[in-house]
């Protein structure tokens, strides 16, 4: 993991998830939270990023319909053009053609 120098401190990730909240149904990507946890700070549980990512997409306006999540292990590079979704039956992010 990469080492994050803010005013004088130094630090690295301890631990970075990624929780995607999409449609059950369809697998549309409704909202992605990413969370990075720094040496020294508490790890936060599953449940509990998963809960501040549906928040959160709420309060962003998104109407979750059949919600689910996944947690990735790491985003494909991003590009405007690129249209991401859930694969159902694997449960892993792909893109759309």
């Amino acid at each position: 993991m990469d080492l994050i120098q803010t005013a004088g401190l130094r630090t690295r990730p301890q631990q970075t998830r990624t929780c995607i909240v999409y449609n059950g149904e369809t697998g549309e990507i409704d909202h992605i939270h990413t969370v990075v946890t720094m040496e020294g700070a508490p790890v936060r549980g599953q449940r509990e990023i998963e809960a501040e990512a549906m928040t959160l997409a709420r309060q962003q306006g998104i109407k979750l319909t059949k919600p689910k999540t996944l947690f990735v292990n790491e985003l494909p590079r991003f590009r405007p053009e690129r249209r991401l979704k859930i694969d159902l039956a694997k449960l892993k992010l792909i893109d759309v053609d």
